[in-house]
């Protein structure tokens, strides 16, 4: 498509006064309703725009995630169990220095999903 031509003054001023002219006319609940769009306009583009960019986010993780799920599977055994031995390092670090309220959040989130899952099995 080509680029639109600039108006010249003479058009932009028969735009400019056509335009006052129907909103000279306009009514005032149609005016107001004209004016409340205007000012959610911007805000609808900015939301729609984090909604885009949290789903692409979300779709490049997964793939992220399903990527090193599939290394984790093709890795040797050894450099599993050191892995796993690590991570249980770093788990054990983390609940030394834990404090007792994070230590009751931590159970009572860990029994919501064992509970979670054993009524996912007995509904299946």
């Amino acid at each position: 498509m080509p680029p639109r031509r600039q108006l010249t003054d003479a058009e932009r001023e028969e735009k400019n006064t056509n335009q006052r002219e129907k909103r000279g006319q306009e009514a005032p609940e149609a005016r107001e309703k004209r004016l409340q769009d205007n000012r959610a306009r911007p805000q609808y583009m900015r939301d729609e725009k984090k909604q885009r960019l949290r789903s692409r986010n979300k779709i490049e993780v997964d793939v992220e995630a399903q990527r090193r799920k599939e290394n984790r599977a093709q890795e040797p055994d050894e450099i599993q169990q050191a892995r796993l031995q690590e991570q249980a390092l770093r788990q054990q670090a983390l609940r030394e220095e834990e404090s007792e309220e994070e230590r009751r959040a931590r159970l009572r989130d860990q029994a919501t999903r064992q509970q979670a899952v054993r009524d996912a099995e007995t509904a299946d």
